[in-house]
């Protein structure tokens, strides 16, 4: 693994962890939705419920991948920590944002499942995160 090569990895996890959209699609099949919507607890917290455990399981993978990075490869943290700790957050609440969004227009779980698939390859290839900007062709190299 080569110093290029692991923030792709840490973000490779994050989107991983990040797939929060079978959670919600579960709950509409079950016919446990409209009892969790007509319950007297506010609808944000219903979401936050959803997405608070993926999002400590993504920081978690955040935390050993970037110790075993230092640990096990001797990769010397550059940078300013806490700046990247915020952007990672920013980073993870993005990408579960992408979860309800599409369990919303799913109507069942594979089409939600395939929805995710086409959305995660879009964020791992597209942005340069796993290949280098250099050699892809020069119309998306801008």
């Amino acid at each position: 693994m080569s110093y290029e090569n692991s923030p792709g990895f840490v973000v490779v996890l994050l989107t991983l962890a990040g797939s929060s959209t079978v959670s919600l699609l579960r709950e509409r099949e079950a016919v446990t939705m409209e009892q969790l919507l007509i319950s007297p607890s506010k609808n944000y917290l219903l979401m936050l419920v959803k997405i608070v455990p993926f999002s400590l399981t993504g920081l978690g993978e955040l935390v050993v991948t970037v110790a075993f990075a230092k640990n096990w490869y001797h990769l010397p943290m550059i940078g300013n920590v806490p700046l990247f700790v915020l952007s990672t957050i920013i980073c993870l609440f993005t990408k579960l944002g992408v979860g309800p969004l599409i369990s919303v227009s799913a109507h069942t779980r594979q089409q939600a499942l395939f929805m995710n698939w086409f959305v995660m390859m879009l964020v791992l290839l597209m942005p340069g995160f796993r290949f280098f900007i250099e050699n892809m062709q020069s119309s998306l190299n801008t």
